[in-house]
């Protein structure tokens, strides 16, 4: 995994998003992108004017970890959200097991190294008050079922575990249909992944 730290350099030395366009010209969008690496597309012109401008080497600016990260989540005994609704009906009260499997793969095959299962559920209430009912449901429940050694977690550097999991809320959300309103997502964090604290 690679990743830059320009966010933590820029905080570092007290440079706003706005003093390094002005200074390099560097557009404010790339710099948005840049900073909160949501991007691998920029220039190495690019990099070498904000290294030159932090007066940072390239080992400063970019971080890596050498391991390469997979996820992958889904309901237990069915294959979506939509089918889980026909099963159920929207006014059924429900609890439905899931699973987030993260793999760690390395090497030149990225042979799979490590691997780890959580399992939480799917919630849905038709009953809820009409200001918390919005038709989906919530994940909760998060039970660390480790299938390896946690410590690799452990071991990631933190901006790696910070990443790791906004991957993992926005996975959980997107597959789900789900906001960060519930207690799983709102507090999901290293400690949980690393075994250390449960909900």
């Amino acid at each position: 995994m690679l990743r830059n730290n320009l966010a933590k350099l820029m905080i570092d030395r007290g440079i706003s998003a706005t003093q390094l366009f002005n200074d390099t010209g560097i557009a404010r969008s790339t710099i948005s992108k840049i900073s909160n690496n949501k991007t691998d597309k920029f220039s190495l012109q690019t990099i070498d004017k904000i290294c030159n401008y932090l007066e940072v080497s390239p080992s400063d600016f970019f971080d890596f970890w050498d391991y390469d990260v997979q996820l992958k989540t889904g309901f237990t005994n069915f294959d979506s959200v939509q089918e889980v609704k026909e099963h159920w009906g929207d006014s059924s009260k429900y609890s439905e097991p899931c699973f987030l499997l993260i793999e760690f793969k390395r090497g030149k095959n990225t042979k799979k190294l490590l691997e780890y299962t959580f399992n939480y559920k799917y919630e849905f209430d038709p009953t809820l008050p009409d200001d918390l009912q919005d038709g989906t449901g919530w994940v909760d429940d998060l039970e660390l079922v480790p299938t390896s050694e946690v410590a690799i977690i452990n071991d990631m550097p933190v901006q790696f575990k910070n990443e790791l999991i906004e991957q993992i809320k926005e996975l959980l959300c997107s597959t789900f249909d789900v906001y960060e309103k519930g207690g799983m997502l709102k507090e999901l964090d290293v400690l949980a992944l690393s075994g250390i604290a449960h909900f």
